[in-house]
């Protein structure tokens, strides 16, 4: 009886030592998603124009990334790293009318597009049996296209600025992946970007207007990656 169950013993931990070693080695991978974007135009006048506030874009829209990574384990401890390549759809367009304290009326406009998007992220986790739960953390580079119109109701001052930048992000996250065939594996995830990246629009004699504040994202997707 001794032997059998050690035999038993033995067995499930071959077992789960198989699963275990699925999420080993290099890989590459698709995922889609939708990403919900805060860019955020401050006001910057001076004070003695009136204090115009904040307009939030919101240039939500469709996420695609193409991923390429490497992982690692140390029993059912896994840790690993990934580089992307990604595409933001979204967009976004905000209109308001604002009046200064002299009476003076302008329509403001402002639009926002998200682009292209260069990741290196990190990977640890947890795997149980044919899953890996994990967290991530990686540092994004997301580029956003900006402009700004601003247009004195009856005509008179009028200010219009394009801008496409590259905005620094760290990104957080979590997610859920497990294996559906054989060198196959589908993933669920959520990604948090904060931006430490800002952007000022200034008239053409160099008068602050709005200012962009550090763009925040929250990214949902799903995905499947193929061994190689």
């Amino acid at each position: 009886m001794k032997k059998i169950l050690l035999g038993t013993v033995g067995l499930m931990m071959a077992v789960s030592a198989a699963d275990a070693a699925n999420f080993r080695g290099m890989y590459g991978g698709l995922k889609a998603g939708y990403a919900w974007n805060n860019v955020e135009f401050k006001d910057k006048t001076p004070d003695t124009a009136g204090d115009f506030g904040t307009w939030d874009a919101s240039p939500n829209g469709i996420e695609t990334d193409v991923f390429f990574g490497n992982g690692f384990q140390s029993g059912d401890w896994y840790y690993g790293g990934e580089l992307s390549i990604g595409y933001g759809f979204g967009k976004g367009k905000k209109d308001k009318r604002i009046t200064n304290r002299a009476g003076d009326s302008f329509d403001v406009t402002i639009k926002s597009e998200r682009g292209w998007k260069f990741g290196v992220d990190g990977r640890f986790g947890k795997v149980i049996d044919d899953m890996l739960v994990y967290t991530r953390l990686g540092l994004h580079w997301t580029q956003y296209t900006n402009k700004f119109s601003l247009n004195e109701v009856g005509g008179g001052a009028s200010a219009h600025r394009k801008t496409t930048d590259y905005f620094f992000s760290v990104a957080p996250g979590l997610g859920l992946e497990w294996r559906f065939a054989e060198g196959m594996n589908a993933r669920f995830e959520y990604v948090y970007e904060h931006s430490f990246t800002d952007l000022t629009f200034k008239t053409e004699g160099g008068q602050d207007i709005v200012k962009l504040e550090q763009p925040t994202s929250h990214i949902v997707s799903v995905g499947v990656s193929f061994a190689i």
